[in-house]
């Protein structure tokens, strides 16, 4: 009873659509043979239609990491966590509710010197750089973004660090660039 505040009941409904595939309306002329029109319909006289399912389901959630990793910590003769974001580590010992004894925060592997952040807002072909979802979709966006990369990449010597905000994007942007060459 110690963490029954830590958890709570939780009602989710989720939602799915199912592609089914229904017969086309019959025209006039192919009444005759309603009665055996299963037996010459092929898939492209089938309609697509999507069909809303929806599922509830009663779940019991812990919103305490605590709960779970000081037990885990209790058991382990050692634990390791390594992250880029982890830190500040004080916040981390109290989320958790472990003491971490022997802790390392490393500085950053590359120097000041050799780092540039910037943010662009147009490309080398002047298309301005709006990387919302809609834009994120037109090709116009997707070769520019392709212009800054090749751009980057001849001019800055020993290699380019580039990240994008999801794999998708990443998928995305391959496919039209091999398409494109």
């Amino acid at each position: 009873m110690c963490h029954l505040s830590d958890y709570r009941v939780v009602l989710v409904e989720t939602v799915g659509y199912e592609k089914q595939l229904t017969k086309e309306s019959i025209t006039d002329h192919n009444k005759s043979t309603e009665s055996n029109i299963d037996a010459w319909i092929t898939k492209k006289h089938l309609k697509p239609r999507f069909v809303e399912n929806k599922e509830l389901s009663l779940n019991f959630w812990c919103l305490n990491p605590s709960v779970v990793f000081s037990q885990l910590a209790s058991m382990a003769h050692c634990v390791i966590l390594m992250s880029g974001t982890l830190s500040p580590l004080d916040s981390l010992e109290a989320e958790l509710n472990v003491q971490f004894p022997l802790r390392l925060e490393a500085n950053h592997v590359i120097s000041n010197s050799r780092l540039l952040v910037t943010t662009l807002s147009h490309g080398p072909n002047g298309t301005r750089l709006c990387a919302t979802y809609q834009h994120q979709n037109t090709y116009t966006f997707q070769d520019e973004i392709g212009a800054v990369v090749v751009n980057a990449c001849r001019l800055v010597p020993g290699g380019v660090l580039c990240f994008l905000p999801s794999y998708s994007l990443l998928d995305k942007l391959i496919q039209r660039w091999e398409v494109k060459s």
